[in-house]
């Protein structure tokens, strides 16, 4: 025989998880979002073993100094990239600037700004250093290196107006290399003229 049954009321409450749920899910791509449209700047060389590497680093802060960056994570592939590309013919010609500077070719206003040269110092200390006789620039040297820095021109991120006031310093390194590389050309044809015209008929 059956007595009685005692009934028990369960309730669940699955709409404020589901709310949470999406809340959290909206939240975590919001971040992910916010953090892709962030800009960021590579990673300084560490340690920083060489001058070469101190060169690398001071062209990091002066861009950190200028608010720029890429987003997206292109920091690491394209920034990378375009910051040693950057450095190698800055690198290449810091030890010639005087003789730059006498044929006129300057230095974009920009790079008088890195810490070492607002410091009067130079990077490439190789022949003051070791007192060795300064090798002469290469045409052809400087040639590579400004094909492979146009290279970074050639990248959306150029046409970003963050970038607007510095890209024309940086277009300014590629035209006083070629105003020097133009030098170069003309001494070593007045070279070629006098030795031939030095030989006998």
């Amino acid at each position: 025989m059956i007595q009685g049954f005692k009934f028990t009321e369960l309730r669940f409450k699955i709409c404020s998880l589901a709310n949470h749920s999406v809340a959290s899910r909206r939240n975590a791509l919001d971040l992910i979002m916010q953090n892709a449209l962030q800009l960021k700047l590579p990673n300084q060389e560490q340690p920083q073993v060489t001058q070469n590497d101190l060169l690398y680093n001071e062209i990091i802060i002066l861009f950190e100094n200028k608010k720029v960056g890429w987003t997206g994570g292109l920091h690491l592939s394209v920034g990378v990239k375009c910051i040693e590309r950057l450095a190698k013919p800055l690198w290449y010609i810091d030890p010639h600037l005087k003789k730059f500077a006498k044929r006129a070719c300057y230095l974009p206003n920009l790079f008088t700004e890195l810490l070492t040269y607002e410091q009067n110092q130079s990077y490439n200390q190789y022949y003051s250093v070791t007192h060795h006789k300064y090798e002469e620039v290469s045409h052809e040297k400087l040639d590579k290196l400004i094909k492979s820095f146009k290279l970074s021109f050639a990248q959306p991120w150029t046409q970003d107006t963050l970038w607007a006031l510095l890209i024309e310093d940086l277009y300014k390194v590629i035209e006083m290399v070629k105003k020097y590389m133009v030098y170069l050309e003309q001494v070593n044809n007045s070279m070629n003229k006098l030795h031939k015209s030095l030989e006998p008929a």
